[in-house]
């Protein structure tokens, strides 16, 4: 039994390190998604072609936004600029780049690996202990759907990040946050790739020449 606890407890505490930040460092946080909207069919310079609302994670971040009263990040890519800005409880952090000034634009889709490698150190440990004998049925059927529930989060979260840099390439101005389903749509990875395909060819168009990148329409396509 004493194995059994102990494997209990490397896991539960790994998975309290990770959502503490004991792992690596997200430089840009995770919000939860509120609106995506897609439309490449816009070919003004200054008509937006992407443009995300996301808000912080937590019943009380939710609260605020039900009460109207809460902090939205927003990314917007033009045909001209980008702007990102990231709202927290402690301020606002505003970035606003031409896309001739970009040299990388980035996304990223990651996994919960913790929740992969804690179900399975407590299905391990359920296991063990069985065959020790130091457990009854009815202790390993819960063990069991505690170590189901933290492979079952694996399975259904993604993380999916947008970003941009300038000069300094590693640092990174952009928006992270759950795949999920609003306004009808499924935001997933995608729908992330499609949209930064689209997003990278019109940075790219922006530091041709204009005689040499002509901004042709694009058959109408909304995400």
């Amino acid at each position: 039994m004493d194995i059994l606890y102990s494997l209990i407890a490397l896991a539960l505490g790994y998975w309290f390190l990770r959502r503490r930040g004991g792992g690596a460092v997200n430089v840009i946080p995770t919000l939860r998604l509120q609106h995506y909207i897609f439309t490449p069919q816009v070919t003004d310079p200054k008509g937006t072609i992407l443009e995300i609302e996301a808000i912080q994670p937590g019943f009380i971040a939710r609260v605020m936004n039900w009460l109207g009263i809460g902090i939205v990040s927003t990314l917007r890519v033009t045909n001209s600029e980008i702007r990102v800005s990231l709202s927290r409880f402690s301020g606002t952090e505003h970035f606003v780049a031409p896309l001739v000034d970009l040299r990388a634009a980035s996304a990223a889709v990651n996994k919960p690996a913790w929740a992969l490698w804690v179900g399975v150190a407590i299905i391990a440990g359920d296991i063990l202990g069985l065959l020790a004998g130091e457990i009854n049925f009815g202790g390993m059927v819960f063990i069991l759907i505690v170590g189901g529930l933290f492979l079952f989060h694996y399975y259904r979260t993604s993380r999916l990040l947008i970003a941009f840099s300038t000069s300094e390439v590693l640092q990174h101005q952009g928006i992270a946050f759950k795949a999920r389903r609003v306004n009808g749509q499924d935001i997933n990875q995608a729908v992330l790739i499609a949209t930064m395909h689209y997003v990278n060819r019109t940075i790219v168009k922006a530091h041709l020449p204009d005689s040499l990148a002509p901004m042709t329409p694009q058959p109408a396509e909304r995400i």
